[in-house]
């Protein structure tokens, strides 16, 4: 309930259904599963601007999440793949927050690197954590670089019918059609191929 919160910007309870479900959790998960709870009270921290305490529960959900090689997880946690790598991306969605985007990026950069791993089998992640990669570069002013991550996310998505994937590339293409208008020639090209995409995908 309160990632949903943030999901959707109605982050007033987050922080409280947060702690609440670290409370619960806490001497009774394991580091890997811990580290899901405690990465969630962060992100919900950066939200409501506590910036010092978000930073401080970002490292003890790094250190947890590195701490849980092995650790067999319950079904629903496992759906996101290893912890390392949901930790990195929750980590970079809490940085945005707090407007850091140099770091979300490297977060998101960590976390589409780890999905992308064979051995993880996480496609449609991997290319969401690109999609918000561009994203943290174009906010930096990175637009070159931001339509060659944006390219990758796009080769991933081929084939994948989700409302999140399709959200994505719609807000891809807005920020396309504004650089287009800046004159990057990048644009263009991956505006047509991402407009195929949502025709392909409709």
């Amino acid at each position: 309930m309160a990632h949903n919160g943030m999901d959707i910007r109605q982050p007033e309870h987050t922080v409280a259904l947060a702690e609440r479900a670290l409370t619960l959790a806490d001497g009774r998960a394991g580091p890997g599963l811990l580290s899901l709870f405690v990465i969630c009270r962060a992100r919900a921290l950066g939200h409501a601007g506590r910036g010092a305490e978000a930073a401080s529960e970002l490292r003890r959900a790094q250190d947890l999440a590195l701490r849980s090689e092995g650790e067999e997880l319950p079904f629903w946690a496992g759906m996101s793949g290893s912890p390392r790598w949901a930790v990195a991306s929750h980590t970079a969605k809490t940085l945005r927050s707090l407007r850091d985007h140099t770091n979300a990026e490297k977060q998101y950069a960590a976390a589409a690197r780890g999905y992308g791993k064979p051995s993880e089998g996480k496609p449609r992640i991997t290319a969401l954590s690109l999609a918000w990669q561009g994203q943290e570069q174009a906010a930096q002013g990175h637009l070159e670089q931001a339509c060659g991550t944006w390219d990758k996310a796009l080769a991933l998505f081929d084939g994948v019918y989700s409302d999140r994937a399709a959200k994505q590339v719609a807000g891809i293409r807005r920020q396309l059609t504004t650089f287009e208008r800046r004159g990057v020639d990048a644009a263009t090209q991956l505006n047509e191929r991402a407009r195929a995409w949502q025709l392909a995908h409709a």
